[in-house]
C-alpha cells in the first residue's frame, strides 16, 4: 500500500474517533461472511489488484489502527514476497488510553531499516516467506515466516525445477557449467543466510517455534546433506524448539469425520524429534507430562493443545520475540498464530478496543487469506487444516495467563463467539460452493 494512502487511512481513523470503545460498526457478521465466500473461492496472490483484496487489505489496516501506532512494509505486486499482503502491518506501539498506559514499552523497529534487510535475505526462504512481525505483546514480536531453504539445490528446485538431475550427475562427474555456477550460488547462499540472521536479531527473535515435520525434503545426496550443518552455524545463536506437526495433508480424515476429537495421527513418526521443554517463570499452568511410549497414535487437537500451550508459555514468560516457522508457512503457521492471536485478545492482552466480529474478520482476513493460504485447493482435496483451527479455539478457552484483566467466563464467552460466528460461515459458504458446483455439472 502506498504510504499516501495509509496516511489518509489514519486520518480517517482519527476524524471518526473510531479509537474509543463501542463502536462496533467497521465489521459486521455479514463483512464476515462475504470475507469468507472471498477466500474460498480465491487464493490471495501478488497480481492480485482487485478492489475486493484492496478493500481487505484497508480493513485489516483500520482494525490494527484501532490499538496500534503501525508502520507500514510496501510489499505492492508482491516485490518482497508474492504470497504476503500488499500492505504488510507493522504495530510498533500500543495506543494508550491513559498515561499509566502509555508507559507500556514499545519497539525499536523501523520499517525504513527493516527493507533493505529483507530485500537481500528474502531468497533464503522457501517462497521468500521471511520473518514478519504480526503480533505485539508486551513490547516483544510474535513473527511468522516459511523455513530457510536447506541447500542451493532446494532453491533451485522450488524456483522453476532447473538442474533436476543436479544431484545425480555434477559431483560424479568433476567441474561443469552447472557445478560451477552451483559454488557460485552456494556463496550468494551464504549472504543471504547471513541477512536472514540480521533480520532475526532486528526483530529480538531469540525462540524459533518449528512446526515443520522431519525428513518431508525426502532422500539427497550425501554432497548436498553435507551442506547443511554449514548453513545451520549461522543460527546456532537461536533456540529451537521443535515441535512436528502434521502436515495439512494429514487432515483430509477430518473431511469424512468432522469430531476434532476422534482425529488421530500416527505418534511414533515424530515422537522422536519432539522437544518439549518449559521456559522458566512459567505464567500459565503447564502442560502435564505426557508418557509418549504409551500412544501409538495421538489425538491431533491434544497435540495442538500441548503444543499451543508451550508457544504460549514462551510468549508470556521471555522478554524475547518468538518465530514460528512451518515449512511453507501457508497452513500450520496461521493455525497457531491464530490461536495465539485469539487467546491473547480474549484475554484483554492485545487489540483491546476489537469485538468478536472483529476479531474474526482480522484473523480470518489477516492470517490466513492476505498470507496466502490456499483455501479452494485445500478444501478441494480434502484437507482442513482451517476447519481445524477453528474447532480448536473451542479447546483453548481455559488457558488464560495469569494476571490477565479478564474473567475466566469473558473469555470463555468471548472465543464462543468466534467460534460460532467463522464456522457458522465456513459451512455456510462452503456448501453453497459445493451446491453451485452440482447445478453446473
Amino acid at each position: 500500500m502506498a504510504e499516501g494512502v495509509v496516511e489518509e487511512l489514519v486520518e480517517e481513523l482519527e476524524e471518526l474517533d473510531i479509537a474509543a470503545e463501542g463502536n462496533n460498526w467497521l465489521v459486521t457478521e455479514t463483512d464476515v461472511r462475504m470475507l469468507m465466500d472471498k477466500v474460498a473461492r480465491h487464493r490471495y496472490y501478488k497480481s492480485d489488484n482487485d478492489s475486493e483484496s484492496a478493500s481487505i487489505m484497508n480493513m485489516c489496516t483500520m482494525l490494527f489502527n484501532r490499538d496500534y501506532e503501525c508502520q507500514h512494509l510496501d510489499n505492492q505486486c508482491g516485490k518482497l514476497c508474492p504470497t504476503y499482503p500488499m500492505n504488510i502491518i507493522i504495530p510498533i506501539k500500543e495506543r494508550a488510553a491513559d498515561v499509566a498506559e502509555a508507559q507500556f514499552p514499545s519497539t525499536s523497529f523501523d520499517v525504513d531499516e527493516f527493507a533493505p534487510l529483507v530485500e537481500q535475505s528474502r531468497f533464503s526462504r522457501r517462497h521468500n516467506r521471511f520473518p514478519v512481525p504480526v503480533i505485539l505483546f508486551c513490547g516483544k514480536y510474535i513473527c511468522r515466516s516459511a523455513s530457510v531453504h536447506p541447500n542451493v539445490v532446494s532453491q533451485w528446485y522450488e524456483k522453476d525445477g532447473r538442474y533436476r538431475y543436479f544431484e545425480d550427475t555434477d559431483f560424479q562427474y568433476g567441474m561443469t557449467t552447472t557445478c560451477a555456477t552451483y559454488l557460485l550460488q552456494n556463496l550468494k547462499f551464504q549472504r543471504q543466510i547471513r541477512k536472514d540472521v540480521d533480520v532475526m536479531r532486528y526483530c529480538n527473535i531469540r525462540y524459533i517455534f518449528d512446526l515443520r515435520m522431519e525428513n518431508r525434503m525426502g532422500k539427497r545426496s550425501e554432497a548436498v546433506n553435507a551442506s547443511e550443518p554449514f548453513y545451520l552455524q549461522y543460527y546456532e545463536e537461536f533456540k529451537r524448539i521443535s515441535v512436528p506437526y502434521p502436515e495439512s495433508s494429514e487432515f483430509k480424515e477430518f473431511y469424512f469425520n468432522r469430531r476434532v476429537d476422534l482425529l488421530h495421527y500416527n505418534w511414533n513418526s515424530i515422537r522422536d524429534c519432539f522437544d518439549f521443554q518449559l521456559p522458566e517463570n512459567d505464567s500459565i499452568v503447564p502442560p502435564p507430562k505426557i508418557d509418549f511410549t504409551k500412544y501409538k497414535e495421538w489425538k491431533v487437537v491434544m497435540l495442538t493443545f500441548n503444543y499451543f500451550s508451550l508457544l504460549l508459555n514462551y510468549v508470556t514468560s521471555t522478554e524475547k520475540a518468538i518465530l514460528v516457522q512451518g515449512n511453507r508457512g501457508f497452513d500450520k503457521t496461521p493455525l497457531f498464530i491464530t490461536l495465539l492471536r485469539l487467546s491473547l485478545w480474549a484475554d484483554g492482552l492485545i487489540h483491546k478496543s476489537l469485538n468478536p466480529i472483529e476479531m474474526s474478520y482480522l484473523t480470518l482476513a489477516y492470517d490466513w487469506y492476505l498470507f496466502g493460504h490456499d483455501l479452494p485447493k485445500q478444501f478441494d482435496k480434502g484437507y482442513l487444516i482451517m476447519l481445524f483451527c477453528i474447532h480448536s479455539i473451542r479447546y483453548i478457552t481455559w488457558l488464560r495467563v495469569r494476571g490477565s484483566p479478564k474473567s475466566h467466563d469473558d473469555r470463555l464467552h468471548q472465543l464462543t463467539e468466534v467460534f460460532e460466528l467463522l464456522d457458522g460461515v465456513y459451512f455456510d459458504v462452503l456448501e453453497t460452493i459445493k451446491e453451485e458446483r452440482l447445478d453446473f455439472s
